[in-house]
């Protein structure tokens, strides 16, 4: 993966988190820097964010889930509207 993928991910995490999308965002130093190098090796920071893994069989967990994923679209329109050839995909409850 290169830098600058990784800085793209870095960024819109950074756009998840101030949208107040439960993630966990990359630290930033005072320059605004979200990856660093040592002795060759890239690495960024991250808080702990705790949690568990989703019971797949509790409709709560799965709506949960379903409104995070929502979010995170929501969010990543932005950054890909529409005009720019990413076609929306709607379904309704029952359809593949």
């Amino acid at each position: 993966m290169s830098t600058a993928q990784i800085l793209e991910e870095h960024a819109f995490l950074g756009e998840l988190a101030a949208a107040e999308v439960a993630i966990g965002a990359p630290w930033q130093n005072a320059q605004g820097e979200t990856l660093f190098e040592a002795e060759g090796f890239r690495f960024a920071l991250f808080a702990h964010v705790p949690g568990q893994a989703p019971e797949l069989d509790n409709p709560a967990h799965l709506f949960a889930l379903g409104q995070l994923i929502g979010q995170v679209h929501a969010v990543g329109r932005s950054r890909f509207p529409a005009s720019a050839g990413v076609r929306a995909v709607t379904a309704s409850r029952g359809e593949p």
